[in-house]
């Protein structure tokens, strides 16, 4: 994509949870930064997705 977004940050921002976890299974690059240097977690959690930062960070 020309914003540098991968599948993960789309799932993310789309809150597919199925569709995050099957990426993360697959080895998706949970620190891929788009063209603004967020990666999936920062989208996410700027958008205030909580159970969606839950999958990406289950630390957090």
């Amino acid at each position: 994509a020309s914003d540098g977004r991968t599948p993960l940050h789309y799932a993310a921002l789309c809150r597919h949870a199925e569709v995050i976890s099957l990426l993360l299974d697959k080895g998706a690059n949970i620190e891929a930064q788009d063209s603004d240097g967020r990666t999936p977690l920062q989208g996410a959690a700027a958008a205030g997705q909580e159970t969606i930062k839950e999958l990406l960070n289950p630390k957090v």
